[in-house]
């Protein structure tokens, strides 16, 4: 089931409850003669994420921002991710710090785009993503399990894909190159 963009994961009924990333909405049900405290275990439902922003089909993301907008900015660069599966880089800038050791456990920002499903990505003018610093393996645009990484774009569109020392572009699923220059 899927609430509020979260999909149901599990039940759990038993000794101490803690999900890590996940919200756990607790409920009581009876069992016999007592009372029994139950929890609905869900996830959020994250096919792509850009400077750790979960983006929505329809919306778009400024350069160097967090703050979604159904609105084309007037100015400057911006990601749009039009529906489930397209995403356009037009001008679009990111500098992202990459995480501190603190931080490295949480997935989603050792990345500055990632995809759990196949992704097509529309280059349009200069675009470039960089992770800067930090302490943990990083990558600037990686592809989970299933995924798979398709860029688009005329022979003036390019992306600039830096990583330190890390990872530029990774996709367990494959990467396919069909227009626009792309330089790690």
């Amino acid at each position: 089931a899927e609430i509020d963009g979260m999909k149901f994961n599990s039940w759990a009924y038993k000794g101490r409850v803690k999900f890590d990333d996940k919200k756990a909405e607790k409920t009581t049900v009876q069992m016999g003669t007592k009372d029994t405290h139950i929890w609905a275990n869900y996830s959020l439902i994250e096919p792509v994420w850009l400077n750790g922003v979960y983006l929505k089909p329809g919306y778009y993301l400024p350069s160097n921002s967090q703050d979604l907008t159904k609105t084309k900015p007037e100015t400057g660069g911006y990601a749009y991710y039009a529906s489930e599966g397209y995403l356009t880089l037009h001008n679009y800038q990111l500098d992202m710090m990459a995480p501190t050791l603190d931080s490295c456990v949480t997935e989603n920002y050792r990345y500055a785009l990632r995809t759990f499903i196949p992704l097509v990505i529309q280059l349009e003018g200069d675009n470039s993503i960089k992770m800067i610093n930090g302490d943990c393996v990083y990558v600037a645009i990686g592809g989970a399990s299933g995924s798979y990484l398709t860029f688009e774009g005329d022979e003036d569109a390019t992306l600039y894909v830096a990583s330190g020392e890390d990872v530029g572009i990774r996709s367990i699923g494959g990467v396919t190159i069909n227009g626009g220059n792309i330089v790690t």
